[in-house]
């Protein structure tokens, strides 16, 4: 905890003129959370209230919620003044439309500009809310945030053709064809020096509700003996607890300030509803799946960060990406037993590089403890430490989230607004 407080200090110090460093520039101006709103569009509060200000963390409880200060004395009182929580509710006019609707036009804009963003300083992550990168179903970023982590990417369509003996429902339903996007790229910037360490997006589209998505590593560090072959390693929706270097156990802090099990990130909500929508009564859901190209493998050699970025963005239309595979339960994978093959992800198109996708395609980590309240057998199997990096064992609980602003009840509360 020592090491997260000193740097998020350094970080303030350092960003003196934007606190938060998550400003927009607009009008040449910068606009810092807490900064009075200029011709911006208005965020949603847990209590309905109206903006004054941007929405944004701060240090009072460790950077965990996002706020506002409002109009008119509504919501809560402070000693500066009425205050509220910051929610991001469905935009209906956007989730009514077709899965391939929303593809299509994510696409366009995928495609609008393909240079890479910026890489973002990644101690920037922890003076911003890491709620809402679990609970904020959307498909692009909430206003303000900054994608610090995984910050630079390509970004591909791709087809799943899922197994005729496929036990779940959903997405993952038996016979199916799966549509998405998936992002590839390093969670950290890339150099000679550096190493890599390959991560994935992934993002399933659906008609009339939001979307499925689930994120894939290897480690939290760099791929072991300096290479940087981004294809070398099998990646998971899973990775080893118990993380050894500063940078990971920093990274860990932040992220379980939203879950216990912060190693895994849940597959249930891919399963609670088909790409066409229909809903499932009862979801069934793996475990864990597993990514591991067969097809297509880049040289060990290290390489710049744009050296990487050409890489990705010259995968051709047409190339089988990875074979995904399943663990049924946390049993099945503790005894070792092998993955069973569901399914192929074959690109649909080219792949790009994309500042869209690198500033504002939005992927949702689905809190483990959603599967876990949906499968309360599995917490049984799992040690706290070494699975889920936690001292806390896991449960279908997850953390408190923020006061007054329980993200799926206000949900259910707030009309979706365009």
């Amino acid at each position: 905890m020592r090491v997260l407080i000193i740097l998020v200090a350094l970080v303030v110090l350092a960003q003196s003129k934007c606190p938060f460093n998550n400003g927009q520039k607009i009008g040449g101006k910068i606009h810092c959370p807490h900064n009075l709103k200029e011709e911006i569009a208005r965020e949603v509060t847990a209590q309905g209230c109206t903006c004054k200000t941007d929405c944004g963390a701060s240090i009072h409880d460790g950077y965990n919620c996002d706020w506002c200060y409002t109009q008119d004395g509504c919501g809560m009182r402070g000693l500066t003044g009425s205050y509220d929580y910051c929610v991001w509710p469905s935009v209906a006019a956007y989730e009514n439309l077709t899965w391939d609707q929303k593809q299509s036009g994510l696409w366009t804009q995928v495609t609008a500009d393909e240079t890479s963003a910026d890489i973002a300083n990644p101690l920037t992550m922890l003076v911003e809310s890491i709620q809402d990168t679990f609970h904020v179903n959307a498909d692009v970023m909430p206003k303000g945030r900054k994608k610090v982590i995984h910050g630079v990417g390509a970004v591909c369509k791709f087809n799943m053709e899922i197994s005729k003996n496929s036990p779940y429902t959903g997405v993952f339903a038996a016979g199916t064809t799966a549509h998405g996007l998936i992002r590839m790229g390093s969670a950290l910037s890339v150099d000679k020096e550096s190493g890599v360490v390959p991560g994935v997006g992934i993002k399933f589209l659906r008609t009339g509700v939001q979307s499925g998505n689930y994120v894939a590593l290897y480690t939290l560090g760099a791929l072991p003996d300096n290479n940087y072959n981004f294809f070398e390693k099998t990646i998971s929706n899973h990775i080893p607890g118990s993380p050894q270097g500063a940078k990971e156990k920093v990274l860990i802090t932040k992220f379980q300030q939203s879950s216990n099990c912060v190693t895994m990130v849940g597959l249930s909500d891919i399963c609670k509803y088909g790409t066409d929508g229909k809903s499932v009564a009862s979801p069934k859901f793996p475990f864990q799946v597993t990514m591991d190209s067969k097809q297509i493998q880049f040289p060990s050699t290290p390489v710049m960060q744009d050296q990487l970025q050409t890489q990705l963005a010259a995968i051709p239309s047409g190339t089988p990406l990875y074979e995904v595979g399943y663990y049924n339960s946390p049993k099945d994978f503790k005894n070792g037993a092998k993955p069973v093959v569901l399914g192929t992800m074959v690109t649909d198109g080219p792949c790009v590089n994309s500042k869209f996708g690198d500033e504002s395609l939005f992927f949702r980590h689905q809190p483990m403890e959603e599967d876990f309240a949906l499968e309360p057998t599995w917490p049984a199997y799992l040690d706290p430490n070494d699975d889920c990096a936690s001292k806390t064992p896991p449960s279908g609980t997850p953390p408190k989230q923020c006061a007054g602003s329980k993200f799926e009840e206000v949900m259910k509360l707030i009309p979706a607004v365009w």
